[in-house]
């Protein structure tokens, strides 16, 4: 078993996904009504998820245009 955290294997798609499922998250916090001083827990773990998108589509998008991309280097070793 591999030992990546879960969003190891996201592409810029799935990172956009996450980023886009934490802004939700954090919009819903704020039309709600909850405050941050009574629900900090929830505003927190939404911000992390809208980072973690960012870091997984930059990293990803970053990859890309370097050239550097391992699925892409795999296809071509494979001959497809």
């Amino acid at each position: 078993m591999s030992r990546q955290p879960w969003w190891a294997g996201l592409r810029p798609v799935g990172g956009a996904a996450v980023l886009a499922v934490g802004a939700a998250l954090l919009l819903w916090l704020v039309l709600s009504g909850k405050s941050f001083d009574e629900d900090w827990a929830s505003y927190y773990g939404a911000g992390r998820v809208a980072a973690i998108g960012c870091v997984v589509a930059g990293v990803s998008l970053l990859t890309r245009r370097r050239g550097d991309d391992p699925a892409r280097s795999e296809a071509t070793a494979s001959g497809q």
